[in-house]
């Protein structure tokens, strides 16, 4: 088996006005890192995702853009399960359109979401994954652990009575 070697991708302004060179294999994400003004280059970020919840009858949709990283995915986890503690929403539908990449620590705070929806009855569903985040949950067969859906709107209806 033939596997190409790693590409330099240069992002030319990321959310903070400084470029980003990023390090990728195939689908993956090896390393990201900042060029500031003055020609340094960092591995650290200001902010890489934004979060915003909205309510559809009695169910909450998460928006989430940005990647879901080792660095952002405290920010998604602690949003995603506060909302499920709440008490308020039986089902929690987190939009996922707006997700370029998710790397194996964002794959962690999808499962632990997943876990403490169940620990309180409450359903988690997800949809608009990416080609990549669709690849990462099919590699770690967790695609057909989750609750996946193709629209916001069968997303909020859920799964398909069985049968």
């Amino acid at each position: 088996m033939v596997t190409a070697p790693p590409v330099w991708r240069i992002i030319p302004v990321c959310g903070s006005g400084h470029p980003v060179v990023d390090l990728v294999l195939g689908s993956w994400l090896l390393v990201r890192l900042l060029v500031s003004s003055g020609g340094a280059i960092s591995t650290s970020f200001r902010r890489t995702m934004e979060i915003a919840t909205r309510t559809s009858g009695t169910s909450t949709i998460v928006d989430v853009v940005g990647d879901i990283t080792l660095y952002s995915s405290p920010e998604f986890r602690n949003a995603v399960i506060a909302i499920l503690k709440d008490g308020e929403s039986p089902r929690v539908v987190v939009n996922l359109r707006g997700v370029r990449y998710i790397d194996s620590a964002g794959v962690a705070s999808l499962v632990e979401a997943l876990m403490v929806s169940r620990e309180l009855s409450k359903a988690l569903a997800l949809y608009g994954l990416s080609v990549v985040a669709r690849e990462v949950l099919e590699l770690t067969r967790l695609i057909n652990v989750f609750e996946v859906h193709e629209t916001e709107e069968e997303a909020l209806i859920g799964k398909p009575a069985a049968g």
